[in-house]
């Protein structure tokens, strides 16, 4: 490449019109600052290729504003819209995959040899960042990849959106500015997922791996890198996996491997809502040293991700890479020793990894988006998804392998029967569910029906009875909580379920006004005293669904914690019904945003209490006319629970941690401060 210009084809699928206005005001501005997109126009022959939906590209080529930002350069639009079906909606993971390979097939024989450049529509880059990977390319590197990180999208974007110069269009920061927010509003899966930090909440899956290596430094392994620039060495003719799994490999199968892996080089930031992949976090288990928990988690990486990760993946995780706000300490190396060791035991204890073709992940979200398009009124098949290797019948070869992740033969025959009756049927299911839909619009509603009637009277009867159950398990819970603590107990206590606590020997009692709609909650004044630090516990209790609109939660905390030596949240069901944790993995997220390790001594817990599915709860339920009543509804959810489960893959093999919970524990102190005693 040395002396030359090379043809530089940037990719970046979008489509809807509030995802463009998005894109227009920040990620595109940020495209366009100096050392990004303008350096490749100067010293390549670039072109922007936007592949979207043919009325996003008509209301982008009428918008002035666009053509303001894009005055000088040769922007293409690519079609992508045989991949939505007529009606309904599909999930953006294989439509996005088509979308880049038909922009790169696009390219047709004329484009081997040229450069293509993967973006998402909402990556924010660093000042520079293009041009660092254009130096790779001088180099003689013809792959390139890259990590991005996440943050919280609610908080970091009107920041962003400040540092935008309207007029231009341009968003300007140096990687180190950016840097300074990023450690400021780490995504909860980030914070999750820093194994030598995450001591009370961690996640049960692991793409990237993190390391704290000081307040403004963090190091990283990356299972899935960014396939960010590659050369195109082979025509595109089909789309056999997602773009992060297997492109770079079917494209660019002898290309020089090259990361960009400190963010001096280049930052790409992801802007993610807070309770993204929520679902992915977990309770972590109790582990005595640092060491303990390293130890445990190398064995449950290797056997959770070993199972999916591919010859790409575990070539791009060997590279360590490194986030900083400031120059890298000197010490480096020595500081991330046990990181660097943490990995090499991780890798030596996977299985062989897959191939990228007919992986599981593909194979189950194709199966998906087949079933949606048929659903949705589609009638042509999708060319670049029409090959056998994209078919869900197992193969000889699978049935012959047992996995841990797809079953052996039985399973996959089994999973295979219920595939295709799912795609034969989907018309049908469609059309069904359509007339459901126009026949409810329909439908004179009315205000009570004798079931309804019932089934409240059922709720009322074993809620009382529950309530009753509870409060004294829970009495006894909170008894040997507090047991060997000094000093007075103070309680606060939500007026909404103030008949749900228990008697408990407390000095004060306090009651917490629940706000009112789109009003922010927060501790009155009254629980500060008079600012002297007391030996005793605050104790709050209030109802789960209050952490919602409880933005201040950790600043409450800290706050409590200088008139108290101990806080003790307790978080209850309504009726202290019992729930699937994973429906409240947001409050997990909340907490791991809420309470950093190095400011907090905490331990979490879910219990239950009061449970009705003792016997005498079950005979109770069968005597009331709504449960025979509600018994075909509930036997349908359960035979659908079962066939989705029968379709899916697992995501981890790792404990997940109480899977139900009626009360949530939380029990905070400074840092250093003991704990509470164990039950």
């Amino acid at each position: 490449m040395p002396g030359t210009r090379p043809r530089i084809r940037m990719i970046i699928p979008i489509w809807g019109e509030d995802y463009i206005e998005r894109w227009l005001a920040l990620s595109f501005a940020s495209l366009r600052s100096e050392g990004n997109i303008p350096y490749l126009d100067e010293h390549g022959d670039f072109e922007l290729a936007l592949a979207t939906k043919s009325a996003d590209a008509a209301r982008l080529r009428g918008d002035e504003r666009f053509a303001r930002m894009t005055e000088g350069l040769r922007v293409v639009f690519v079609a992508i819209d045989e991949f939505f079906p007529p009606r309904d909606q599909v999930s953006y993971g294989v439509p996005l995959a088509l979308a880049y390979g038909k922009a790169i097939a696009d390219l047709g024989e004329a484009g081997l040899g040229s450069f293509i450049i993967i973006m998402t529509a909402d990556m924010i880059l660093s000042a520079g960042s293009l041009k660092s990977l254009f130096d790779r390319l001088k180099e003689g590197y013809a792959i390139v990849t890259a990590p991005s990180i996440r943050v919280v999208d609610a908080e970091v974007r009107p920041l962003l959106l400040d540092r935008v110069d309207r007029q231009a269009g341009v968003m300007t920061m140096t990687s180190r500015q950016m840097m300074a927010v990023v450690n400021a509003h780490l995504h909860n899966t980030v914070r999750a997922r820093t194994v030598n930090e995450a001591e009370f909440i961690d996640s049960i899956y692991y793409h990237n791996i993190y390391w704290r290596v000081s307040p403004d430094c963090l190091a990283a392994h990356y299972f899935l890198l960014m396939p960010l620039c590659f050369q195109v060495q082979r025509q595109l003719s089909k789309v056999l996996c997602p773009i992060d799994y297997g492109f770079i490999t079917e494209i660019c199968p002898d290309g020089r491997f090259a990361v960009l892996s400190d963010s001096d080089d280049m930052l790409m930031l992801e802007l993610q809502e807070r309770d993204s992949q929520a679902y992915l976090l977990r309770i972590a288990p109790p582990a005595a040293t640092l060491e303990e928990r390293l130890s445990r988690l190398e064995a449950e990486i290797a056997t959770t991700t070993g199972g999916w990760a591919t010859p790409e993946h575990r070539r791009s995780a060997s590279r360590m890479l490194y986030f900083h706000e400031r120059d890298l300490p000197p010490d480096i190396d020595e500081r991330t020793s046990r990181f660097a060791a943490f990995m090499r035991n991780i890798f030596a204890q996977m299985p062989p990894a897959p191939a990228h073709i007919r992986h599981f992940h593909w194979l189950g979200d194709v199966r998906n988006y087949r079933s949606h398009m048929v659903r949705g009124g589609a009638a042509e098949p999708i060319l670049l998804l029409d090959d056998p290797r994209n078919s869900v019948r197992p193969t000889t070869e699978e049935l012959n392998a047992p996995s841990p992740w797809a079953g052996g033969a039985p399973r996959r025959l089994l999973r295979f029967a219920l595939e295709e009756a799912m795609l034969r049927s989907s018309r049908l299911r469609g059309s069904g569910r359509r007339l459901a839909e126009r026949i409810t619009q329909y439908r004179r509603r009315r205000r009570r029906t004798i079931g309804g009637t019932l089934y409240g009277f059922e709720k009322a009867v074993m809620r009382r009875r529950a309530l009753r159950k509870s409060r004294e398990q829970l009495a006894a819970l909170l008894t040997a909580r507090l047991k060997g603590r000094s000093g007075e107990l103070t309680v606060a206590c939500s007026a909404r379920i103030k008949d749900h606590l228990p008697p408990l020997p407390a000095a004060r009692l306090l009651s917490l006004t629940a706000p009112r709609s789109g009003v922010r909650f927060g501790l009155p004044c009254e629980l500060a005293g008079e600012g002297r630090k007391s030996p005793g516990t605050l104790l709050i209790f209030a109802p789960i669904d209050l952490l919602a609109c409880w933005d201040g939660i950790g600043a409450d905390a800290n706050w409590a914690l200088d008139s108290f030596e101990r806080v003790l949240l307790v978080l209850v069901q309504p009726g202290f019904e019992i729930a699937a944790m994973r429906d409240f993995s947001w409050v997990l997220s909340v907490m791991v945003s809420a309470f950093t390790p190095a400011c907090f001594d905490i331990g979490i817990d879910g219990v239950t209490v009061g449970t009705n599915r003792d016997l005498a709860g079950y005979l109770m339920r069968v005597c009331f006319p709504s449960f025979w009543l509600r018994l075909p509804g509930l036997l349908m959810r359960r035979a659908g629970g079962l066939l989705r489960r029968g379709l899916s893959y697992p995501i981890s093999s790792a404990d997940a941690g109480p899977g139900r919970f009626s009360v949530l524990l939380v029990d905070l102190g400074r840092h250093g401060a003991d704990r509470l005693a164990p039950v």
